[in-house]
C-alpha cells in the first residue's frame, strides 16, 4: 500500500468487466482513507471500473494470508 500515492497492490481473480485474468497488479484508490485499517495479507473484496481505480472495498470476515 502507498497511502501518499493512493495506490494498493492486489492479487485478484478474473475481472470479467475489464476482460482481465487473475493476476497481481497495482490499483489507484479514489480516497486513501479506504485503506485505513488494512494491512498486507488482508483479504478484501473490491470493485474496479474502467480506469483501474478502486471505487470501494469491504474487508472479508476472515482475513487469509496468501504466500507468493
Amino acid at each position: 500500500m502507498d497511502l501518499e500515492a493512493k495506490k494498493v497492490t492486489l492479487r485478484h481473480g478474473p475481472i470479467p468487466n475489464l476482460e482481465m485474468p487473475d493476476m497481481t497488479m497495482v490499483f489507484q484508490v479514489l480516497d486513501e482513507k479506504m485503506l485505513d485499517g488494512l494491512k498486507p495479507g488482508d483479504k478484501v473484496r473490491f470493485k474496479a471500473e474502467g480506469r483501474w481505480r478502486v471505487h470501494g472495498h469491504r474487508r472479508r470476515a476472515r482475513p487469509v494470508r496468501v504466500s507468493v
